[in-house]
């Protein structure tokens, strides 16, 4: 049997002028697979959504049950902004793939706007950045033309939202799912946890 693998959370707390420090730990066999998996499909939502509904409501739930090391979600599919260029648009604006990667890069950022500080608690301030849909980051300007028209990116590229990674797959029955892997911590019971 492998030695457990100690994976150590630590959150900071600050209570008046005193900082604390305050640790989760949880133990696994570091090959350890899961023991069970939990099948996820619904009609009314794409793999995407299903995807993103396990991980912010599932996954952490699970893996809060005595016994449960980690939960692994298979075969999902993580929402990205895909962006399709078209290499004739750019070249007729003198621009290049690398000038539409320096203004992604560049623009799409979230930066830390400043700190609010009190005795019980710390709170960072971020800018929310103004692309979250497809149409707006075809809004995002990429450069000017040479007769220094400003090129948006829906004028040189297709913008969609789509998947991260469109090659996974978990099927059962014939129907595409998501799976939920629980894995069981070292000295926890299989039975139990299942």
């Amino acid at each position: 049997m492998a030695a457990p693998t100690v994976t150590a959370l630590t959150k900071t707390l600050r209570i008046g002028n005193r900082t604390s420090l305050g640790s989760l730990f949880s133990a696994a066999d570091a090959d350890s697979d899961p023991i069970i998996w939990l099948n996820l499909a619904a009609d009314n939502m794409s793999r995407i959504d299903l995807t993103g509904y396990a991980e912010r409501s599932l996954t952490d739930r699970l893996g809060a049950l005595n016994g449960v090391a980690n939960v692994r979600v298979g075969g999902g599919m993580r929402q990205a902004m895909r962006v399709w260029l078209n290499t004739e648009a750019l070249a007729a604006r003198g621009l290049t793939p690398d000038d539409v990667d320096a203004a992604l890069r560049s623009q799409n950022i979230e930066l830390p706007a400043g700190q609010i500080e009190s005795f019980e608690r710390d709170y960072t301030m971020r800018v929310a950045r103004g692309y979250r849909t497809a149409a707006e980051f075809g809004r995002l300007p990429v450069g000017r033309a040479g007769d220094a028209r400003l090129t948006r990116l829906e004028d040189v590229a297709r913008v969609e939202v789509g998947a991260e990674d469109d090659r996974r797959i978990f099927r059962g029955n014939g129907i595409n799912q998501i799976g939920l892997g629980i894995a069981r911590q070292s000295n926890a019971n299989a039975l139990e946890v299942a």
